[in-house]
């Protein structure tokens, strides 16, 4: 795709999460997954650079990552982030499958 420069495919993926940064909280909807990052739709911004962690509800997986961009999107926050040290695997047809935590 012209103008995607991920390495990992993005799958759509719909979870609430809770993402934490600082003495932060709040509560949004996951866009989109791939193996090593997601996109999250929040009420507030988060600066880049920020290491914020990741609850995802649907499977009580959380990871920790670093927010890369965070753009305005009608009402909510579009963020993207990357967790280096989480992987998704198992994909089915538009469905996320196993989360595991790579160690090392």
């Amino acid at each position: 795709m012209l103008g995607d420069h991920r390495r990992y495919e993005r799958e759509k993926f719909r979870s609430k999460v809770t993402v934490s940064w600082g003495r932060q909280r709040c509560v949004g909807n996951c866009i989109n997954i791939s193996n090593f990052g997601a996109l999250v739709e929040i009420p507030v911004p988060i600066p880049v650079g920020v290491a914020v962690s990741i609850h995802f509800q649907v499977f009580d997986v959380c990871w920790d990552a670093t927010v890369k961009h965070c753009r305005r999107y009608c009402t909510w926050y579009r963020v993207g982030v990357h967790s280096p040290n989480a992987i998704l695997r198992d994909h089915t047809a538009g469905t996320a499958g196993t989360f595991e935590s790579r160690q090392g």
